[in-house]
């Protein structure tokens, strides 16, 4: 009974994922549509508006801080953690993680920078001068070349809610304490990240907001739809047996 409770939890939890996915991608086609077609009059002024208060809130400490945050949730440095991380959990036998971890990674980067160079939205005034920060990242000329594919979605957000989203589904159980409180951990982490990137005038407040629409839809969604593969697979199995047994 226990067991079949569980599977249903389980298949829930995966159906749920899928209409939050949906609805997060359908919210980050509208917005790429107000950004792309322009319609983006209203939404540039929000922009604008957002980073002139930025701009009105700078002093070294804050750049100081933005600088550290960008340099350490670069999406280089994500990329290579996230090989160090699948190859652990095939070392700990979770191919099943290490392959959600691998193609949430894929599908996310590569749909995050396609659709950069795709829009081509130029970004706002100069970033802070990088005399100001506190150090040279080794990815820094790689992403002097991202940076002229556009700037919506940010990469930055994008990647970095595409990796801990996906860690956080992982690690925690459906519908338990742990995975309330990770998610939470997650959102205030990211929306670090997105307030760093926009202070740093890097980008729009509106790209921050298409990287967090897009990764939550992506691993969401990915993560869901391998629950109900599994599912599906688990349900086969004992029909399999059965086949098998019978003379």
């Amino acid at each position: 009974m226990r067991k079949g409770h569980g599977a249903r939890n389980h298949l829930a939890d995966a159906r749920r994922g899928l209409l939050v996915s949906g609805v997060s991608l359908s919210l980050f086609v509208v917005l790429t549509a107000l950004v792309v077609f322009r319609a983006r009059d209203g939404i540039q002024t929000l922009d604008s508006a957002w980073l002139s208060f930025m701009t009105a809130i700078e002093n070294p400490v804050f750049t100081a801080v933005g600088d550290a945050i960008g340099h350490a949730v670069d999406p280089v440095l994500v990329l290579g953690a996230t090989v160090v991380l699948v190859i652990v959990l095939l070392v700990m036998r979770r191919g099943r993680d290490a392959a959600l971890l691998a193609v949430v990674t894929v599908i996310g980067f590569v749909s995050v920078y396609w659709i950069q160079h795709s829009v081509g939205r130029p970004g706002p005034p100069r970033p802070l001068d990088p005399t100001t920060h506190v150090g040279a990242s080794v990815s820094d000329g790689f992403e002097r070349w991202l940076s002229q594919l556009g700037t919506y979605p940010s990469g930055h957000v994008g990647c970095n809610t595409v990796f801990w989203l996906t860690l956080a589904l992982i690690f925690t159980a459906p519908l338990s304490r742990a995975r309330r409180g990770a998610l939470t951990a997650v959102a205030l982490f990211i929306a670090l990240v997105a307030l760093t990137r926009t202070y740093m005038h890097d980008h729009w407040l509106t790209d921050t907001v298409g990287g967090v629409l897009l990764g939550v839809g992506i691993a969401v969604g990915t993560a869901a739809l391998f629950d109900l593969v599994g599912d599906q697979g688990r349900r086969r199995l004992p029909a399999l047996e059965v086949v098998e047994r019978t003379p």
